[in-house]
């Protein structure tokens, strides 16, 4: 199984490099690659959309894309800053890792906290 284990910023000066990582393992024999968030400091907007390209284009080779361990609260936060919320929670692609980590049920409230249900 490929693995990606991600230390500190995730911005946009890292985002070549990030990109060409992805690239290495979906040609590599792995069906699986886990990614490793626990030590990731800030991320922007280049890193949400790459990690939302990375898991369609790995969908569309048979492959799949998982968090080894939780998103950590401060990238939620910041995901939720650059708004992805309304994007994400509209999606239908059904093995985007943003979207099972953020919503891993239905009745989520975008607008929520991970593992919160929505109570009207």
């Amino acid at each position: 199984m490929g693995e990606i284990i991600l230390h500190g910023d995730c911005l946009v000066n890292r985002a070549g490099e990030l990109h060409q990582l992805l690239l290495h393992l979906l040609t590599g024999p792995d069906e699986q690659v886990e990614i490793d968030m626990s030590s990731t400091g800030r991320c922007d907007t280049t890193f949400f959309q790459l990690l939302c390209s990375a898991c369609r284009t790995y969908s569309k080779c048979n492959k799949r894309i998982v968090l080894r361990t939780p998103i950590p609260p401060s990238v939620v936060t910041q995901f939720q800053k650059a708004g992805f919320e309304e994007a994400c929670s509209a999606c239908d692609h059904a093995t985007c890792l943003l979207k099972e980590a953020l919503y891993p049920r239905e009745g989520m409230h975008p607008a929520g906290a991970p593992g919160e249900t929505t109570t009207n």
